[in-house]
């Protein structure tokens, strides 16, 4: 009963999830492990580009900052009427954008010897569709540029992380990455996007997949390769197809997703697991006490997820989670990892409109966990749909969770 009563607790928020697919006009040059950091630039111009009457100004600064879309689903510390969000700087985001389908760089199952770690992706899940997976190799020191940042500075650090817990991993000099979502033959039918979108904020829904059409108008990457929006799914809590966003005729979006909580993402097994493996899909950063966390201890994961997933109820959710932290977090120090498998990723990112650099860095991999985990399963079960730690509204931070008994 612990576990119902954990999904219970995040019954406010409720999450709406689309699937837009675009078709490619040329050959899209966006390397994969830069393609959330493109995304994230080219959406905030583009829909500030939309709604905004002074581009000039501020979010802070302007008079009808209350009542724009802009701030409310782009920049919602710049309003003045946001509940506070414990120890956050500021508000997350209401939703997440990300490839269709999954990939990682994890060590090969069963291997538990130094250099073992190979890239590989992943395969996606029946509940995550069908998009289209492939590998490729970064060179070392590439830098490529795309959309609003483009990474510079030197090769990408990917060091192994060792612990008490087995560990496997290598130090590379290239981030090995995988296509989730993405067919880059000329003339191929697609990029496909997830875009799931939190609470209240649904009913700006149709503003943000106008904004992914007009991101794709105008053009993705160095070449600005452009996108036609062809579809715009509305999926079910098990990620299959349940409606249309998108009138195939006039071109007019709708917010037509049903809500989904915690207790609809739950799986045979959930309560009652002991064995559960995390795979850390896309860059994880996390941080506590100051300190950046470089191995995926479960303790650290449950609280930043936590944190997360209830500053995301408090603003935008129907109210507070009902969920005593620390208690969750105890009970989380007392989950143990008994293997884990992840490497560090380091790259950073430049915008090109501000000139300022920021540093994208986690662990990508794996660890398994053992203890009294059915209590955590929802909140995890969340997690795949919203992600953890920094940078997540744009796929870093993406987690898959498999029971394993």
């Amino acid at each position: 009963m612990m576990q119902v009563a954990s999904a219970i607790a995040f019954d406010p928020l409720v999450v709406h999830r689309y699937r837009a697919a675009f078709q490619v006009r040329g050959t899209l040059d966006v390397p994969e492990e830069q393609l959330g950091v493109v995304l994230r630039g080219a959406f905030g111009l583009t829909l500030r580009r939309m709604v905004c009457h002074d581009v000039s100004l501020a979010c802070t600064g302007c008079p009808l900052r209350e009542t724009c879309a802009y701030p409310a689903l782009f920049d919602p510390g710049a309003q003045r009427e946001v509940p506070a969000v414990g120890r956050l700087q500021d508000p997350p985001r209401p939703f997440v954008i990300r490839p269709a389908g999954g990939g990682s760089i994890v060590a090969s199952r069963g291997s538990f010897g130094p250099g073992s770690t190979r890239v590989r992706p992943n395969v996606a899940s029946a509940e995550e569709g069908s998009g289209r997976q492939g590998a490729r190799r970064a060179g070392p020191g590439s830098s490529r540029q795309g959309g609003e940042g483009r990474s510079e500075g030197g090769p990408v650090r990917h060091e192994a992380v060792r612990s008490g817990a087995r560990s496997v991993g290598r130090e590379s000099k290239g981030l090995g990455s995988v296509s989730a979502g993405v067919d880059r033959r000329e003339g191929a039918a697609s990029l496909v996007l997830d875009a799931h979108v939190v609470g209240r904020a649904h009913a700006e829904a149709p503003l943000l997949l106008a904004t992914l059409r007009g991101m794709g108008d105008a053009g993705l990457g160095a070449r600005r390769t452009r996108m036609s929006l062809v579809s715009v799914e509305a999926l079910d809590g098990r990620g299959l197809p349940c409606g249309t966003a998108l009138d195939p005729v006039g071109g007019r979006l709708s917010a037509v997703a049903p809500g989904v909580r915690a207790r609809e993402l739950v799986r045979p097994g959930d309560e009652t697991a002991r064995v559960v493996r995390v795979r850390y899909v896309s860059p994880t950063w996390l941080k506590e006490g100051g300190e950046v966390v470089r191995e995926p201890r479960f303790g650290a994961l449950m609280r930043r997820l936590r944190a997360r997933l209830g500053a995301l109820a408090t603003v935008f959710g129907e109210r507070e989670v009902d969920e005593d932290p620390r208690a969750m977090a105890a009970a989380a120090d007392a989950v143990a990892m008994i293997h884990q498998a992840v490497t560090w990723y380091g790259q950073a990112r430049r915008s090109t409109r501000t000139g300022q650099t920021h540093p994208l860095e986690g662990f990508v991999g794996e660890a398994v966990y053992q203890g009294e985990l059915g209590r955590f399963l929802p909140m995890l079960r969340l997690g795949e749909l919203l992600h953890v730690g920094k940078h997540a509204t744009f796929g870093l931070g993406r987690i898959e969770v498999e029971v394993l008994g």
